[in-house]
């Protein structure tokens, strides 16, 4: 028999993490979604795109689909620092 346990456990983890994740976003100001709080730093509005993002990843990579639509033109992951593409 297989033991779920540890499966278990990450699953209560996981669903804390996007708990804090998704409490952390509400106290967000309507204001602040596009600003970042230093040079060079991402926006509210981007860390959540990028969550977003990987969450869509592992559920096609899970579904067995390609994942190269993921991929900026200038061959750069998405949001990652300078892309503008």
């Amino acid at each position: 028999m297989v033991d779920t346990g540890p499966w278990r456990v990450a699953l209560a983890e996981h669903e804390t993490a996007v708990g804090e994740f998704l409490t952390a976003c509400t106290r967000v100001g309507p204001n602040d979604w596009p600003r970042a709080p230093a040079p060079g730093k991402w926006t509210a509005a981007a860390v959540v795109l990028h969550v977003c993002r990987a969450y869509e990843f592992g559920r096609d990579a899970a579904a067995g689909m390609r994942q190269e639509r993921l991929w900026s033109s200038c061959g750069m992951p998405p949001l990652a620092a300078g892309c503008r593409c």
